[in-house]
């Protein structure tokens, strides 16, 4: 038995088969009880998952600071810094900043995922084994009595 952060007991439960993992998974999930579980692979359907508003938001956030800052750097660029007059062509075309835009924006929605996809994985334990991992924030007697009858060993 070992303690969460909390400093409540905590007990952990390794299973090598799916099968058993599953069954002991729904068990806890049918009377409320708070778990962590940890598996080297993914166990739900897609369509359970639902996306984190963080990352919607960071990639709307993201692409639109890019794209005004793209577009004010073009800006002073064609009419300060460096103005060429083409013809009788202003000074000003915004159709030829929208390819650069396009890109800026784009380069800069990835990197920011990446950067916020890094920092989550950093926050995750890792999985090093094989093994189906199940950590139940609940006293010992409640959970023996719910494992104990499905003779998770062969026993």
């Amino acid at each position: 038995m070992s303690r969460n952060k909390k400093n409540k007991p905590m007990t952990i439960l390794e299973f090598t088969e799916l099968n058993q993992f599953i069954h002991v998974r729904e068990l806890l999930k049918e009377r409320n009880i708070s778990f962590n579980e940890y598996s080297p692979c993914c166990l739900e359907e897609p369509e359970h998952y639902h996306a984190s508003t963080l990352y919607s938001v960071v990639a709307i956030g993201t692409g639109m600071v890019a794209a005004l800052g793209a577009f004010f750097m073009q800006f002073n660029t064609m009419t300060q810094s460096f103005p060429q007059m083409y013809g009788d062509q202003s000074f000003f075309q915004f159709a030829n900043m929208l390819p650069v835009i396009f890109e800026v924006t784009i380069l800069s929605i990835v990197l920011a995922m990446v950067f916020i996809f890094y920092k989550k994985q950093k926050s995750r334990k890792p999985v090093d084994s094989n093994n189906y991992i199940l950590e139940i924030n609940e006293n010992k007697e409640l959970i023996e009595n719910i494992i104990n009858p499905i003779n998770l060993y062969g026993k």
